[in-house]
């Protein structure tokens, strides 16, 4: 059933997003990638939370006895929105961001775990609501490195030992956003695809192996900005207004 669902919402994404991008094309096929762009910049912070595929690890736990990880981990973290300019005009619209995972702790009678990590990521793409002043509709695609760290401790004698396991995931990214006076409001869903080994790495000696990690998965954050607006661009449309 879970995995039912996964593979349900990874469908249900691509295809919103190649939806949205082909009939907002289809609206405006002769300025797609000359316009598009949005009228602001802004700087965020965001929370939300992540899903990865921690099945195999949760499989493990409940052979073991110890209680499971949750199928979504908190995050907290924050980013820039900004514009380039390219040699290739679709992508004018770019975001940097960072998350940090807020640690997530399960235990046994004897051990304890606690999960945490961090990732940055790049991502760019256009604004298919780039009439609204108002309200932005970006489309994206980018990617996210990062690592997840997994702490074992035995709770008798207190030991601590460690795995990691660190991950770079291309990206797609849909983001509806209103600019409210100075401030901005926007949902950010992404979906990652985990292209890297998914085992983890023994950090400390004598530790028993367990199972693979991959950290495909929806990505959901609320996301609270100060809009910046992009000057140069409003004095090149006077501009151009003025001949």
């Amino acid at each position: 059933m879970k995995i039912w669902l996964k593979r349900t919402m990874k469908n249900r994404f691509f295809l919103l997003f190649i939806f949205i991008t082909i009939l907002c094309r289809a609206q405006d096929p002769n300025k797609f990638w000359q316009g598009w762009n949005s009228e602001y910049g802004s700087i965020d912070i965001h929370g939300g939370v992540y899903m990865p595929d921690l099945g195999p690890m949760n499989r493990y736990f409940r052979d073991k006895r110890i209680s499971t990880l949750p199928a979504a981990l908190n995050t907290i973290g924050g980013g820039v929105k900004s514009k380039i300019q390219t040699n290739f005009p679709a992508f004018h619209e770019c975001h940097t961001s960072f998350q940090y995972f807020i640690p997530t702790n399960i235990q046994s009678d004897s051990l304890r775990f606690s999960l945490s990590g961090f990732n940055a990521g790049f991502d760019f793409g256009k604004d298919l609501l780039y009439k609204s002043k108002k309200l932005d509709l970006l489309v994206c695609i980018g990617f996210k490195g990062g690592r997840l760290k997994l702490m074992r401790e035995d709770q008798l004698s207190h030991a601590k030992s460690y795995y990691t396991n660190p991950y770079l995931a291309p990206l797609i990214l849909i983001e509806p956003k209103a600019i409210l006076g100075p401030l901005c409001i926007s949902l950010k869903a992404e979906y990652l695809f985990d292209i890297s080994k998914t085992g983890w790495k023994h950090k400390s000696k004598n530790m028993p192996d367990i199972p693979y990690s991959r950290f495909t998965g929806a990505l959901l954050q609320l996301s609270l900005g100060y809009a910046i607006p992009y000057e140069s661009r409003t004095a090149t449309v006077t501009e151009s207004n003025d001949y």
